[in-house]
């Protein structure tokens, strides 16, 4: 008896619904965290301070084109403000990982359209295998849609071209859409160039002219436009002056932005938790089955000269991508430092990941056994899993960029407690986020802080948590020194620890002392939380326990206040230049019914303490 149509259909769909779960899963950590550069925060400044006064907004981003040189900062700059306004609601930040998602199997389909050939699903398996989640250049956490958008828009076209012919009106359309797409920065235009080449070199003989017309007209309307502002307001920026070096230079450069598009070289990092080694597993098998059943096809359609082709357009697409950071003095010392990932990097991670596919798919067609297969297909599997937990200890480390939002955000549930407008506070959590840093002529990053506590209200984003933040550690700092050998400093006038009540936890107890210099007083603490007034006390050298009652299930931001701190080279004491509050000798928990010990208990605290 044959099985119904509807089951029929359902088990001729369920390989691309495997593939699309395995999508989902690789991209889920990208959703994690966001605030991932200086110029997204500094941009959500500027959009918070000039909700009534839009005016004073343009006018800003009329002097950053002309200061750059860019007519595309006019486009650009807004796609930035709206990709800094939408990673604060769940549903935007859904919104920009599906685009991303979208961007990466719209330019594999490109290329199978292209190369007619069965390429969009094992190249889009290989992409989604090498893609990192790495801060803090590197979209979608950072310029959530000002390279996404424009791509994606630019090889939508082009798929839409290479899949039917467009009568003259629709010709024309389309080469404005594309002129336009390409104004939006460098960037575009750069990959935008890279698509009209493709574009060109693989059109049948007899559509030749007309694809070279349409592009041609499209790049030249573009270049024209950009180069004609450059010349009308020429740039005082680093970041797009090209400076001429030696050509292995280059050649090293593009390698280290191409590599850092990939996740090859963070892979010792990876997450450990029981959920991310279960999901890594599922990822493994998936990713390993989908590898078997794609790659065979494309093996078996994949010709020599084919193949060749491809692993060229790839290494073109590469090459013409990296070759603009590269030339430039700011991205290149920021490469010789070590941070080599941006946006072109993600760029280049395309090309690598379709030249993985038809690397692969060639091997198996030189091999053609069974053996091959199953090791190819088992590698594939091995690298979606190393990425997949690479990508979420990524996004729990860069998640600690975005702390400080959710504790105002946090902070909002209890206004009367002030911690949102403490300036002490906010000068800590300052130190947490992405900022720009002198000779930049901004304001400091607590005021962008203290904006975005201002306008939560109106934004609709009091007293809710940070949208798929990882879950949070039992203890979290914010503003302390680094562990030393038996503990740690609060540095600066006050310091934040995030304590989270578990199941059965009654409060934690911690053991402080304070900075006391040489013959000195003891210093000023004062220990609040988000929903108490706290105590006021002296603390000198000898340790003192303050217990903390915590709710299970539940966040409390402890505040520390020093306001007595001040550093030891101030004094002359020694060299080191921090402002060292107290010191955090350690913290245990209590159980739900144990006595605190004797020292200080916040439940039983006077307004001012001993």
């Amino acid at each position: 008896m044959a099985a119904p149509p509807r089951w029929s259909r359902l088990r001729a769909a369920w390989p691309d619904l495997a593939l699309l779960a395995f999508a989902a899963l690789q991209l889920w950590p990208f959703l994690s965290a966001f605030h991932q550069s200086a110029d997204d925060n500094f941009w959500q400044l500027a959009v918070l301070t000039t909700l009534d006064r839009p005016a004073s907004l343009i006018e800003e981003v009329r002097k950053a084109a002309q200061e750059q040189g860019r007519i595309g900062i006019y486009p650009a700059l807004i796609l930035v403000m709206l990709g800094a306004m939408l990673q604060e609601y769940a549903w935007g930040r859904v919104l920009i990982v599906a685009l991303f998602g979208f961007l990466i199997l719209a330019f594999c389909h490109l290329l199978a359209l292209r190369f007619r050939l069965p390429l969009t699903r094992p190249a889009l398996l290989a992409t989604l295998c090498i893609t990192p989640m790495v801060a803090h250049h590197l979209p979608p956490n950072a310029y959530p849609l000002m390279l996404t958008l424009p791509l994606l828009g630019l090889v939508a076209l082009h798929v839409h071209l290479a899949r039917k012919d467009l009568p003259r009106a629709g010709g024309m359309a389309a080469a404005l859409g594309l002129a336009a797409l390409m104004l939006v920065l460098e960037y575009a235009l750069i990959a935008g160039s890279a698509l009209a080449a493709l574009a060109v070199l693989t059109s049948p003989p007899g559509q030749r002219r007309h694809a070279l017309l349409l592009h041609g007209t499209a790049l030249l309307a573009s270049a024209t436009v950009y180069l004609g502002y450059r010349l009308a307001f020429p740039s005082d920026y680093s970041g797009n002056m090209l400076q001429a070096i030696d050509l292995s230079e280059v050649f090293r450069l593009q390698l280290r932005h191409m590599v850092s598009g990939t996740v090859f070289p963070y892979l010792p990092r990876a997450a450990a938790g029981r959920m991310d080694l279960a999901l890594a597993f599922l990822l493994l098998l998936g990713g390993a089955r989908a590898a078997a059943r794609l790659l065979p096809p494309l093996a078996r359609d994949l010709r020599p000269r084919l193949a060749l082709g491809l692993l060229l357009c790839c290494g073109g697409w590469i090459w013409l991508n990296t070759l603009f950071h590269a030339l430039t003095p700011k991205y290149q010392s920021w490469c010789r430092m070590g941070d080599c990932a941006y946006v072109d990097s993600r760029l280049a991670g395309l090309g690598v990941g379709v030249a993985a596919a038809v690397g692969l798919a060639g091997l198996l067609h030189l091999l053609r056994a069974r053996g091959a297969t199953l090791l190819c297909a088992g590698l594939v599997g091995l690298v979606a899993s190393l990425t997949f937990l690479h990508n979420r200890a990524s996004a729990r480390e860069m998640a600690g960029r975005e702390r400080a939002f959710g504790v105002l955000r946090s902070a909002a549930c209890h206004p009367e407690a002030g911690i949102g407008r403490d300036e002490a506070v906010l000068q800590t959590l300052a130190r947490t986020v992405w900022w720009h840093q002198p000779p930049a002529r901004v304001p400091p990053a607590e005021a962008y802080l203290a904006a975005y506590a201002e306008r939560l209200d109106r934004l609709g984003l009091s007293c809710r948590p940070i949208p798929f933040a990882p879950r949070p550690w039992p203890v979290e700092f914010l503003g302390w020194s680094v562990p030393e050998p038996t503990g740690r400093w609060s540095i600066g006038r006050a310091g934040l620890i995030l304590l989270t009540g578990r199941e059965g936890s009654g409060g934690m107890v911690l053991s402080l002392s304070a900075h006391v210099p040489s013959g000195g007083a003891e210093q000023r603490v004062r220990v609040r939380t988000d929903t108490a007034a706290g105590c006021g006390f002296r603390l000198g050298a000898p340790p003192r326990e303050v217990f903390v009652p915590l709710e299970p299930g539940r966040q409390t931001i402890l505040v520390i206040e020093t306001p007595d701190a001040v550093s030891p080279s101030t004094l002359r004491e020694s060299e080191d230049p921090r402002r060292l509050g107290v010191f955090l000798f350690g913290i245990r928990g209590l159980r739900d019914g144990e006595a605190a010990p004797d020292g200080i208990d916040l439940r039983r605290c006077p307004a001012e303490g001993e």
